[in-house]
């Protein structure tokens, strides 16, 4: 029997015979694995299975759901693994429709993680190109005017007085 923090031969569990393995425990489900070491250390903290699995995050913060093969719903999944980005669901089950590749679900309040209904809005691609141009304006605005009533401040506090 092994015991966590065990290294071993591939070899030994039908691996690459040049790699090296520790018995590991994954960080998020606790699923005890072998994990292959990569210069002394091991390769993942968390299991295949929580980093592709239903509710995991895309490198770009979209969660990810799993769609079932009985889904209406299952056309717009990932074919590989039969997975959809939340929000686009939410979307197509509020229309009670599928949505068209081409269909972009905006975050009206930029936050990729809100994926309620009141926060998500249908546009075309040259429509979220128009609000995103438009947000990114107003923010530089809001900060040049921070600027602004900073530099005021001084001035009417006296710290510009010559």
């Amino acid at each position: 029997m092994n015991n966590i923090g065990d290294i071993i031969n591939g070899s030994s569990i039908n691996k690459r015979v040049k790699d090296k393995y520790i018995l590991q425990a994954c960080e998020k489900c606790g699923t005890i694995r072998w994990v292959r070491l990569e210069y002394g250390q091991p390769r993942s903290k968390i299991c295949y299975k929580c980093n592709h699995g239903d509710g995991h995050k895309t490198w770009n913060k979209y969660k990810v759901v799993y769609v079932p093969k009985d889904s209406p719903f299952r056309i717009m999944a990932n074919s590989k693994r039969a997975s959809v980005r939340e929000h686009r669901l939410i979307m197509a089950e509020y229309l009670g429709r599928p949505l068209k590749a081409w269909e972009i679900v905006h975050h009206r309040n930029g936050n990729k993680e809100d994926n309620k209904i009141e926060n998500l809005s249908l546009v075309s691609d040259d429509e979220h190109k128009q609000i995103t141009i438009l947000e990114k304006y107003v923010q530089l605005l809001e900060e040049q005017l921070s600027v602004l009533i900073k530099e005021n401040d001084f001035l009417r506090g006296g710290g510009g007085n010559r």
